[in-house]
């Protein structure tokens, strides 16, 4: 199955991590650049996952998951403890129409985490879907080497311009041209 790649502002939004060992520690580095309050409940959390929290605002409880723990209901859960309880968890969380991803377990999951490159603004996610994360690692790979090193900056000025060139140029086509010839100016400037 295909999946769709929704991008969505998770800023703000509540996200429940249960378990606290390597899985959760690529999950909840992956989330913090965007900015979502984290909850992780874990019996037993890893000197990562332990370091992570302490030095950002994440709530830990170190205990089992509760099924009251979906309340209130977080905006997305995403589970990354033993395989026994997972197909439970996520159950639960569909029964309440919570987004739920399931560490290597596709079955029980509604949303896939891709291989992900995040440059300010920008954000690019390779997904296999499931087949085969390696692979999207290696494409990941061969997209970094074509960004140049100067994306954010480029953004931000695109950012600043857009309000005056939407209004100088109402055409959008004319106004598309525009913006790729600014682009590429600021390339060749970087190279220089």
């Amino acid at each position: 199955m295909a999946y769709f790649p929704f991008f969505i502002d998770i800023k703000d939004k509540n996200g429940l991590i249960i378990g606290g060992g390597k899985h959760a520690v690529g999950k909840i580095e992956k989330l913090l650049p965007y900015e979502p309050k984290l909850h992780v409940i874990t019996t037993e959390i890893s000197e990562e996952v332990r370091g992570i929290t302490s030095k950002n605002e994440i709530r830990v409880d170190f205990r089992k998951f509760q099924e009251s723990d979906l309340e209130p209901r977080p905006d997305f859960v995403i589970i990354a403890c033993d395989m026994e309880e997972r197909k439970r968890i996520a159950n639960l969380c569909r029964e309440r129409h919570i987004l739920v991803n399931s560490v290597d377990d596709i079955e029980n999951c509604d949303f896939i985490f891709p291989s992900l490159i995040q440059r300010g603004k920008l954000s690019i996610g390779v997904m296999t879907g499931g087949a085969s994360p390696v692979i999207g690692m290696e494409l990941k790979k061969q997209i970094l080497e074509l960004i140049p090193d100067n994306i954010e900056e480029i953004l931000e000025h695109m950012e600043r311009i857009r309000p005056e060139m939407k209004e100088k140029y109402p055409d959008e086509k004319e106004r598309a041209k525009v913006f790729r010839e600014i682009y590429r100016s600021m390339i060749i400037r970087m190279q220089n």
